[in-house]
């Protein structure tokens, strides 16, 4: 039944909507803040032993948070929302009786009805140390050997060493520290401004005066805001972020078992070096399988960022990249989508209307500038796709020329 959008029945309920989502939310945060009020005033059953505060270390690691050391219970059913997101992998946020928590490793298995959890609080969110049967002392381990075992009986014939095998439950150790090199701080601060997008800031600004003058404010806004996002999207896009400080940043030494811990199927996972730091393998090398399966390995870690700068003598960032740099496909993709966003929106300024016939033949074109912008932008468009084509031949190129690099090249380390 068709219901008039003006009608006191269609407003009442525009309004209801709203307000029963909001009283909705409200209530869900309230019952959960009454959970975690519970749990917070409880008295403590104990503290962390120093088996159970090393075996927090890779969850301190990848979270960044931090624990106090006071044991409390927890006890009630898991959130039917939460089982969705039980899986194999290393780190799971589920709601147990009410609170946010932190299941690590395989204790996702030990969940039944009625659970009851020893945990510690990171903030708001729950870490849980004991559950039914599961305890974190070995459990990453016991983890990675699960896995590890898995992975054997699927690919009986992939016996290389390059298979992950279980990461060592021990500490990084730290060792000497530097300043970044010279072409190190270039290789950080190198992406200097990106033409392109000041190209498509241009172009899409002068697009705005292209609309025809009868049309009201609204319809102006309605029809320039494509224009008006593409924009704005190029003017952010000219300069690089993060590049940080021109002055050389601190470089330090870590020692330790390197390994890779996959928070979800679908996602690379981060890397630690021990069970207490994360770092930032480069992708070219985390990519190149050379870095899979190590024993002890020394790295040089920028300290501000965990990015890895250097694994042993004959792996260095700034000179691989320096051999075969960053090629920048993604930023001239990015401004080809846009320019034709621009282009689109521009020729077609009454869509669903009057057709693109009827579209083209109002458009406003009221001086010689306003009759230029078509070859302006037809060319900006070319150049930017020749750009792409150009790049994407390079990559293939310079990915093939790395991959036999890498493979000759003696193994991180060493």
């Amino acid at each position: 039944m068709w219901v008039d959008p003006m009608s006191p029945f269609a407003v009442l309920i525009l309004i209801a909507v709203p307000i029963v989502l909001v009283l909705g939310y409200l209530h869900w945060r309230s019952v959960r803040n009454q959970a975690l009020h519970a749990l917070r005033s409880g008295a403590p059953l104990r503290r962390l032993s120093e088996a159970e505060l090393a075996a927090f270390a890779p969850i301190r690691a990848i979270t960044g948070a931090v624990h106090d050391d006071h044991v409390r219970r927890l006890s009630g059913a898991l959130d039917p929302g939460s089982a969705a997101a039980i899986g194999d992998w290393p780190l799971h946020r589920i709601l147990l009786a009410g609170v946010e928590a932190v299941l690590p490793f395989d204790g996702w298995r030990h969940l039944a009805t009625d659970n009851h959890a020893d945990v510690v609080m990171a903030g708001d969110v729950a870490w849980v140390v004991r559950l039914n049967g599961f305890h974190i002392v070995g459990a990453q381990g016991r983890c990675e050997r699960h896995h590890a075992r898995g992975e054997a009986a699927l690919e009986p014939a992939q016996t290389s060493p390059r298979r992950p095998r279980a990461c060592a439950l021990a500490a990084s150790q730290p060792g000497g520290d530097r300043l970044e090199s010279t072409a190190e701080v270039a290789l950080r601060r190198s992406a200097g401004l990106r033409w392109g997008g000041l190209m498509v800031a241009l172009v899409a600004l002068w697009s705005l005066f292209l609309r025809p003058d009868t049309v009201s404010t609204g319809e102006w806004l309605v029809l320039n805001s494509p224009a008006i996002i593409a924009g704005g999207i190029g003017a952010l896009g000219v300069i690089p972020r993060g590049r940080g400080p021109a002055i050389p940043l601190r470089v330090i030494q870590i020692s330790g078992v390197l390994c890779r811990l996959h928070l979800h199927p679908r996602c690379d996972g981060i890397w630690l070096i021990g069970t207490d730091r994360q770092v930032v393998v480069p992708p070219e090398w985390a990519h190149s399988g050379r870095f899979d399966v190590r024993p002890q390995l020394t790295l040089e870690v920028r300290e501000t960022d965990g990015a890895v700068l250097a694994a042993g003598p004959h792996w260095s960032l700034a000179e691989d990249r320096h051999a075969f740099p960053l090629s920048g496909i993604g930023a001239s993709l990015a401004w080809v989508a846009l320019l034709l966003g621009v282009l689109a929106t521009s020729a077609v300024p009454f869509p669903g209307i009057e057709g693109i016939a009827a579209s083209l033949a109002r458009l406003h074109l009221p001086s010689v500038a306003g009759a230029l912008w078509w070859p302006v932008i037809t060319a900006a468009l070319v150049w930017q796709c020749l750009h792409v084509a150009r790049k994407a031949w390079q990559v293939v190129r310079r990915d093939a020329a790395r991959r036999i690099t890498f493979e000759g090249r003696p193994a991180p380390g060493h």
